[in-house]
C-alpha cells in the first residue's frame, strides 16, 4: 500500500511523538540526567539540543502542507519545538 507524502509525514510524527512520550513517562531520570548533562556541557549542550529540535522540526516543515488540519497540527508543534515562539 502506497501512501502520499502528507501521509508519511503525519506517521513520522506520530511515531516519533509516542516513542519520545514513552521514553519520558518510563525513563523520566534518564531524561533528567541527559538534560542535566546538557546542562553542564553550557553553549554546546544548547546547540546539541537545538540541532536535535531543528532536525525533527525541519523535517515536518519541509514535507509537511500547512493547508491540511494535520500541517497546521505539525507546524504549530515544530514551531513550538525548536523555540521560535
Amino acid at each position: 500500500m502506497a501512501y502520499d507524502l502528507q501521509t508519511c509525514v503525519a506517521i513520522y510524527a506520530a511515531a516519533h511523538f509516542i516513542i519520545v512520550g514513552l521514553s519520558h513517562l518510563f525513563r523520566p531520570r534518564a531524561w533528567a540526567q541527559f538534560f542535566v548533562l546538557l546542562a553542564r556541557a553550557g553553549e554546546a549542550g544548547v546547540l546539541a539540543h537545538s540541532l536535535i529540535s531543528l532536525f525533527f522540526g525541519a523535517m515536518l516543515v519541509a514535507f509537511s502542507r500547512p493547508g491540511t488540519q494535520v500541517g497546521v497540527a505539525l507546524l504549530v508543534t515544530t514551531v513550538v519545538m525548536i523555540g521560535l515562539v
